[in-house]
């Protein structure tokens, strides 16, 4: 399993950290075809206003294209139709609630 974490910033280069991670795979296999499955999060929570009852929001997403989903996840194809060592994606949007804290 491989897990990313994706910031808010939309430049995070995931595609080319996956086929890095998935080129180094190849060449240190043991022989038995080794495969990984992916699991990226993205936040769920933002910093909030200075009132101290709200020290996070919701990251509430209205883009209807939903490229904050689709675009990992045609990254992730783009390798695994390359690479042929990539065996499942698991899209986290709330990665936050992971330790229930905050970022």
């Amino acid at each position: 399993l491989f897990s990313f974490a994706e910031p808010l910033q939309a430049s995070y280069p995931f595609g080319n950290q996956l086929a890095n991670i998935s080129e180094a795979m190849l060449e240190h296999q043991s022989g038995s075809g080794d495969r990984a499955v992916v699991m990226l999060g993205t936040q769920a929570l933002k910093t909030g206003g200075k009132n101290p009852i709200n020290s996070v929001n919701l990251m509430e997403d209205y883009d209807i294209t939903t490229t904050r989903y689709i675009n990992p996840y045609v990254a992730y194809q783009k390798v695994e139709e390359k690479a042929k060592n990539l065996d499942g994606f698991i899209y986290d949007e709330w990665m936050d609630d992971w330790d229930r804290g905050t970022r």
